[in-house]
């Protein structure tokens, strides 16, 4: 499956607020779903604790969605359609937070931009309230599990929580990084539109960047899974030396805004990525070993026939 895209915009699409207003409906939410919900919320805060090391609040805006509606958890009720208040609850860091159910067809309402397709199942961070906000949208197991046979349930349950902890990080993340990708590209030469796959739709089509590119990408995987210390560091200090010849030579100049954008998004995806690590790593399957979690990652991507940066 290929790496979620950060979803970043620059101009938010307007959009008509209508006034909120709610009714007492109690709704059905299948038990996978609501035990999902709760795996979730636990599975965030203690990244927050132990992993990234930072405050567990605030819960940013979350919304999940089945093939009918829309639950909100914690969000800004001003902003919000017409919704329907339920009897669900779950705990966050000792707080309780009600479920809201908003319903769909097919597109899913989001705040502060046009509604979103459900056809793509949308697991993503994205920015509301002039950038200084961001929520996160997330399909449920009744939903995702359509992606599969029943057999791959397990599986599937083990990606798509891997990507939802990532997706949570850049919730955290986004209201601070956004004004400085404005204020770079305000001061460098840049594309009217970037994002994390901005540097590779620029240099993906270089020969020369692409060797360089995989070559550093190549010694980092090495070192990763080389079981001698000195090996690793080697490793290591190769793929500096190629990463610096890179930056040197295709993102200077003009091209200096590109570099930093690459320090901004590399610190970004970096740290989503060892949050997602981290807790996959926490729900291994007995049979699977941390090799086998990375290997079959690696075994794809190595030889590299897709550049992401």
């Amino acid at each position: 499956m290929n790496r979620l895209k950060i979803l970043i915009a620059f101009l938010l699409i307007a959009s008509h607020i209508v006034t909120a207003q709610h009714t007492n409906v109690s709704t059905p939410l299948a038990k996978n779903d609501m035990q999902w919900i709760q795996k979730v919320l636990d599975n965030w805060n203690l990244v927050c604790r132990k992993e990234l090391k930072i405050k567990e609040n605030p819960l940013p805006w979350i919304i999940f969605y089945d093939s009918t509606a829309a639950w909100h958890l914690n969000p800004d009720k001003k902003l919000l359609p017409p919704f329907e208040k339920t009897a669900y609850r779950f705990i966050y860091d000792r707080q309780n937070y009600e479920l809201i159910r908003i319903s769909h067809s097919m597109n899913v309402w989001v705040p502060d931009r046009a509604p979103v397709p459900m056809g793509s199942l949308p697991t993503v961070a994205m920015p509301y309230a002039n950038n200084q906000k961001c929520f996160f949208i997330a399909p449920l197991p009744t939903l995702f599990h359509l992606l599969a046979t029943p057999d791959y349930a397990v599986y599937l349950n083990f990606l798509f929580l891997g990507i939802y902890i990532h997706e949570l990080t850049h919730t955290r993340q986004l209201p601070f990084v956004l004004s400085k990708l404005l204020q770079i590209q305000h001061n460098y030469k840049l594309p009217e539109s970037i994002d994390d796959n901005t540097i590779e739709n620029t240099f993906g089509k270089n020969e020369t960047y692409k060797q360089l590119f995989f070559a550093e990408k190549g010694h980092l995987w090495n070192a990763v899974f080389n079981e001698n210390t000195d090996s690793c560091i080697a490793h290591i200090e190769q793929a500096f030396r190629i990463a610096d010849r890179r930056k040197k030579e295709f993102l200077s100049g003009d091209s200096l805004g590109y570099d930093k954008l690459d320090d901004i998004f590399i610190s970004l995806e970096g740290s989503a990525m060892w949050a997602q690590y981290r807790i996959m790593l926490k729900t291994l399957q007995r049979t699977w070993t941390r090799r086998r979690h990375l290997g079959g990652y690696w075994r794809k991507h190595r030889h590299g026939r897709r550049m992401k940066d």
